[in-house]
């Protein structure tokens, strides 16, 4: 009877002894850490920068090791420097840079690239209207703006403006001075001056390079008036003179004569004879300047142009040799 009363001490003591164990090992061991996952956040939600800057935003807070990328590399790249993120712009346009970090989180900055200042491709303007002629022309084109620009001239009894695309082209109307103002569609300005002049010149250089650029086939225009697809091209001699001529059977015809040799220059005491209605007569011009402007050994390019009446006659022509 002892006996069993003693084991069943012992089985007590064990009992208790292991219970004790157990809750001596749960207390010993460290309860897992839980980290809070803490948002991206930087200083700024939206960057507006001028094209080709660089500006920069700095990163608040968030979980680290962070990385940065531009949604349209195109418009503008992004690096990052700890928590500093820099962005360079290309172009203009609008995009997304989105930085990233170790928990997973990510964050959106978005990013307009676009032209704080206007500029244009000319200071002042100025148009020269062809002596007794109504009307001239001149382009101001857009160097750095933002689209959708609109056009006004202060006083169109001198000047009016139309839009196309990045360019304005100016109309003439008479002699004087006004201005010219380009605005975009984010409102910048640029305002310029404007003279309309008498001219004697029939082509600025930029229109002589134009006709030798642009023209390959028999073509003579004068005053306004152009050859026909129909008809005889040539350039054919005529005593002591080449003539560069178009001619439908004696009802109309251009022609040019040049003088005697058709070299690169300037040739005087030219004439143009030119009939370009029905039974009406001809028409000859006297004292006429020729321009030989490129001579290929295939194909001649040049322009004519006299004085008459106080009104200014002119015309070019490209022709085959």
């Amino acid at each position: 009877m002892k006996t069993k009363y003693f084991f069943l001490s012992m089985l007590s003591a064990m009992a208790l002894t292991a219970s004790f164990t157990a809750c001596s090992s749960d207390d010993d061991d460290p309860t897992p850490e839980v980290v809070e996952s803490k948002a991206i956040t930087v200083d700024t939600d939206t960057l507006k920068m001028d094209v080709a800057a660089t500006s920069t935003f700095n990163i608040t807070d968030g979980g680290g090791d962070y990385k940065v990328f531009s949604e349209n590399p195109e418009v503008v790249t992004a690096t990052i420097d700890n928590n500093t993120v820099s962005v360079t712009s290309l172009k203009k346009g609008k995009t997304g840079v989105v930085i990233s970090d170790a928990q997973g989180n990510y964050k959106r900055v978005m990013v307009q690239s676009m032209y704080m200042t206007m500029s244009l491709d000319k200071e002042t303007v100025a148009i020269g209207i062809k002596l007794g002629h109504t009307d001239g022309r001149a382009t101001v084109t857009v160097t750095a703006g933002n689209g959708g620009y609109t056009a006004v001239v202060a006083d169109e009894n001198i000047a009016t403006a139309r839009v196309s695309g990045d360019n304005i082209v100016l109309t003439a109307k008479a002699k004087g001075t006004t201005t010219l103002t380009v605005t975009d569609m984010m409102g910048l300005t640029k305002t310029v001056p404007v003279t309309v002049e008498s001219s004697s010149i029939p082509y600025t250089d930029e229109e002589k390079q134009e006709i030798v650029n642009t023209l390959t086939d028999n073509t003579i225009v004068w005053d306004g008036q152009q050859s026909m697809s129909w008809g005889n091209y040539g350039v054919v001699k005529n005593g002591d003179n080449n003539v560069v001529t178009w001619d439908y059977y004696g009802y109309y015809y251009f022609k040019f004569n040049v003088g005697p040799d058709l070299t690169v220059g300037t040739k005087t005491n030219c004439t143009v004879e030119a009939k370009m209605d029905w039974g009406s007569p001809e028409t000859t011009y006297d004292n006429v300047t020729v321009e030989i402007l490129k001579n290929d050994s295939k194909r001649i390019w040049g322009i004519a142009y006299v004085i008459k009446d106080n009104y200014l006659h002119y015309g070019y022509f490209c022709m085959g040799l």
